[in-house]
């Protein structure tokens, strides 16, 4: 019980820098008109999907932005002291190299997609970054979701992580359970099924899922 509450409060200091940093982030971002949107771990923080804010063990910052904003990211963050080591990329990804600053806890990951490139019908990057509020909890759903069922490759693998399942838990209840579509699409039904069977959820899923 020490040692965990011992990492509980590493991480609560860890995400009280994160939080620090990310808000110094967007400073510089809106400062320079770029249009963005924080997303997953950081997203959570932000908007307390957690009960305490050393609940959560995240990453990295990362964020949303623009295709045709890469270019000036790019160089917006070395002025800022940014650098990558992985600079040069040989085709498109959905976020560029993961950037460091020597005096900042946390690298940050821009992206342009939220999905590997061939799944972004799913998760329309204009549709984040033009959301307005009603769509907030929606949204942190798919990327939740969506981002370990396919980025991760949980449906292809038919695995699950209790971390993704812990946070949607955590998601729909800020976001209301009559407002849970769970036959969205065949990720969100292969999703729930998994938690059906492992016995955390009881919903009825409409089974052409393939």
């Amino acid at each position: 019980k020490e040692y965990l509450s011992k990492i509980y409060m590493l991480n609560e200091e860890r995400n009280k820098i994160l939080l620090q940093e990310a808000i110094e982030l967007s400073k510089v971002l809106k400062k320079n008109k770029i249009k963005f949107k924080f997303i997953k771990g950081v997203d959570y923080i932000f908007n307390n999907i957690h009960k305490v804010i050393g609940e959560r063990m995240i990453g990295d910052i990362d964020f949303l932005i623009k295709k045709n904003e890469i270019s000036k990211i790019k160089h917006l963050l070395r002025e800022n002291n940014y650098v990558s080591a992985f600079e040069l990329k040989l085709w498109e990804t959905k976020h560029l190299p993961r950037f460091t600053n020597p005096k900042k806890l946390f690298a940050i990951e821009p992206h342009s997609n939220v999905l590997r490139l061939k799944k972004n019908k799913y998760i329309s990057t204009k549709k984040i970054l033009n959301g307005d509020e009603s769509d907030k909890f929606d949204n942190l759903l798919d990327i939740c979701i969506l981002n370990y069922q396919i980025n991760d490759y949980g449906y292809l693998r038919k695995s699950y992580s209790y971390k993704t399942i812990y946070d949607m838990f955590m998601i729909i209840e800020k976001m209301g359970v009559e407002k849970l579509n769970i036959n969205k699409n065949k990720y969100y039904k292969s999703f729930f099924i998994t938690t059906n069977i492992l016995g955390l959820t009881n919903f009825k899923i409409h089974l052409n899922i393939f």
